[in-house]
């Protein structure tokens, strides 16, 4: 009967110590110092000697790796943290709950690759431009009064033309689709469509240029005066205009003017076109090479 007491007493204890020992296991440390730690944190990892070193190795191969095998993460000498993934020709892959679609990429070059999610969008701005005096815009006085003018296209007429080029950024993810778009104010409170059309050419580096394509976008005015607006030019049905076998570096020529003439362009006043620029999709940081992604 004794020994069954002192048998129970000794479960009871070690299983009080287990379950003592898994409450306090938050404060855990991994070392190779003599003396051992005492963490203060919920983990710490230590290394004896100050210097360049490998402080956590994992390999999802069989045991026996050597010390220039899987993934490292470490300090060197200068108290830098490093991560590397010593296998070669493999990646550093970084990413939430959808990592193996959306992700941020370190390749093993150091390259930086975003995917998925993880692209980022800007603005290519493009400088419009008058050629020739004829088929230029109005230049006018800006919101009516004050010192600033800006290009003033009318209704009724399909004549006056803008210019640029603009060259596509090393950031640029090749392929994917691009939107340009105008932003534009109405010169009064009435409402109606205005109608905006673009004309381009766009050509890798050595390519040829051949006959332009155009993009429209009809968008109605709020029917407040100077407000900002902007519309998408549309390729078809779509927004934007397709991208396929584009690189960077790759340049369009573009026209741009109100198709003030069409039965679209309803607006039956003046209205000032105020930028126009491109969103683009990006997905490195600049290019691998001047010239290649």
């Amino acid at each position: 009967m004794r020994m069954k007491r002192n048998l129970c007493f000794f479960v009871l204890f070690f299983a009080f110590s287990g379950f003592t020992n898994l409450l306090n296991a938050q404060n855990v440390g991994i070392t190779d110092k003599s003396g051992g730690i005492t963490p203060a944190n919920p983990l710490q990892v230590h290394k004896e000697t100050k210097g360049s070193n490998t402080l956590i190795q994992m390999s999802n191969q069989s045991t026996g790796e050597t010390a220039g095998d899987g993934f490292q993460l470490g300090i060197d000498g200068s108290q830098n943290g490093f991560i590397i993934n010593k296998e070669t020709g493999k990646n550093i892959i970084l990413g939430g709950s959808n990592i193996a679609t959306d992700n941020t990429t370190i390749e093993n070059d150091g390259t930086v690759v975003f995917n998925g999610a993880a692209t980022t969008w800007d603005e290519l701005r493009g400088s419009s431009s008058a050629r020739g005096t004829g088929s230029s815009p109005a230049m006018v006085q800006f919101t009516g009064n004050g010192p600033l003018f800006e290009w003033s296209f009318s209704h009724g007429a399909s004549d006056k033309y803008l210019y640029c080029e603009l060259q596509l950024t090393h950031g640029w993810n090749q392929g994917s689709r691009i939107y340009p778009h105008v932003h534009w104010t109405p010169s009064t409170n009435g409402t109606g469509n205005v109608a905006w059309k673009m004309d381009y050419i766009w050509q890798n580096i050595g390519e040829v240029y051949g006959l332009s394509s155009t993009a429209k976008v009809s968008t109605p005015a709020t029917g407040t005066a100077w407000q900002h607006e902007m519309s998408n030019f549309q390729t078809g049905v779509s927004d934007g205009i397709d991208a396929t076998d584009k690189t960077i570096s790759s340049i369009l020529v573009c026209r741009i003017y109100r198709d003030g003439s069409s039965v679209s362009d309803t607006y039956l006043d003046p209205v000032s076109l105020i930028g126009f620029d491109v969103l683009y999709e990006i997905n490195t940081v600049g290019s691998r090479t001047p010239t290649t992604k």
